[in-house]
């Protein structure tokens, strides 16, 4: 584990000083960046569903599966990020074993700059699912699906993540529920919260920083996956762009047991809305 006071960095991409997401102006990505990021990427994405396919292969028990599902999309992650030409710097210590993590949410983006810090299991909805590629990814990697449809199964995916973090798997969900672009944090549901509380597991607030690197993109427009985006309209144009960074904050654990859900709920999106700011963060809150 880093020390709290400590800054380190996953990915290659730029390191200037941020553009502050008023004073960025539109530009059009460039189809050549783009595309050689996207052959890099799905290349990498290949190489890795074949890896974690065979080291699920070999696994002789649920553990060993599940740890392998998440040691490969730790790398993949890590990789991704460095193909997409992001830059993640990590504060704070790096949690291990079975925790809670609740991050604020702007998208996709977010899984591959959290997922590039530590080995966890995701959550996802089940639109993701849905989709052949994408879905065909997130099944090989063992991630808990969220029905936002069928509201009655949802009792089945807060016992996934229960069983998860009895097996001593870090486990990531976004609370809000949904994405934003960037300038607010929504209420944290606390629906999944009592998996922590069930098993004893602290919660450990993320904050999620993001800046663009050049003027040429747009935090609430680029990199947010919200509104009306199409997924691969965005990843493309993403993709076409030179660049974001992100400051991943990782706060205290917070003691679950004995606890009110919603009462904890309010407590730790508190702690991430204090994590932004430390970042530099000035946007709205949303109150409950």
């Amino acid at each position: 584990m880093s020390d709290s006071s400590a800054s380190r960095m996953v990915g290659d991409g730029p390191t200037e000083n941020s553009i502050p997401v008023s004073a960025t102006i539109p530009m059009r990505a460039s189809r050549f960046l783009a595309l050689g990021r996207g052959v890099r990427l799905t290349s990498w994405a290949a190489y890795c569903k074949l890896s974690v396919d065979r080291a699920q292969g070999s696994a002789t028990t649920e553990a060993e599966r599940v740890e392998a599902q998440n040691r490969w999309t730790h790398r993949f992650l890590a990789g991704a990020v460095r193909r997409m030409g992001l830059t993640v710097r990590i504060h704070g210590c790096v949690p291990t074993g079975g925790v809670l993590l609740a991050p604020n949410h702007l998208g996709y983006a977010d899984i591959a700059a959290i997922g590039s810090c530590l080995e966890c299991c995701f959550t996802t909805t089940s639109e993701v699912m849905e989709n052949p590629v994408a879905g065909k990814l997130v099944r090989s990697v063992g991630a808990i699906v969220i029905p936002r449809r069928l509201t009655s199964r949802l009792s089945g995916a807060r016992a996934r993540v229960r069983q998860r973090l009895e097996q001593g798997a870090p486990v990531c969900i976004f609370l809000e529920g949904t994405s934003t672009g960037g300038d607010r944090v929504l209420p944290f549901r606390s629906f999944f919260i009592e998996a922590a509380i069930e098993t004893g597991s602290p919660v450990v607030p993320v904050a999620l920083f993001w800046r663009a690197i050049t003027p040429a993109a747009r935090v609430e427009e680029d990199l947010a996956f919200w509104k009306d985006h199409q997924l691969w309209e965005h990843l493309w144009r993403l993709l076409g762009l030179s660049g974001f960074e992100v400051d991943v904050r990782f706060g205290a654990p917070i003691p679950s047991a004995n606890t009110n859900r919603k009462e904890l709920a309010c407590l730790v999106r508190s702690r991430v809305i204090a994590l932004l700011e430390e970042s530099g963060w000035r946007g709205r809150t949303i109150s409950h």
